[in-house]
């Protein structure tokens, strides 16, 4: 993990306001997409534009409603 990959990951944490089910799922996908790419030995910059892809694929689904989660977690409500 590039230390732009470990910032990325790090500011993914904190907009999932902790929500444990959230972050288990983008680290698990980041570990597979990592390995996959490391065992098709990627080039250093597409192997970080793909583990940075991972961190980032739920992104747009924040919104509960947007992606079937039943509730927020309360300190990230308005």
């Amino acid at each position: 993990m590039t230390e732009r990959t470990a910032c990325i990951a790090e500011k993914m944490i904190a907009y999932d306001c902790g929500d444990v089910h959230r972050i288990e799922h983008f680290i698990k996908v980041y570990g597979y997409a990592s390995a996959i790419g490391r065992l098709e030995r990627l080039n250093p910059q597409v192997q970080e534009t793909l583990e940075i892809a991972a961190l980032l694929h739920g992104y747009s689904c924040r919104s509960p409603q947007n992606c079937g989660v039943s509730s927020t977690p309360a300190s990230c409500q308005t």
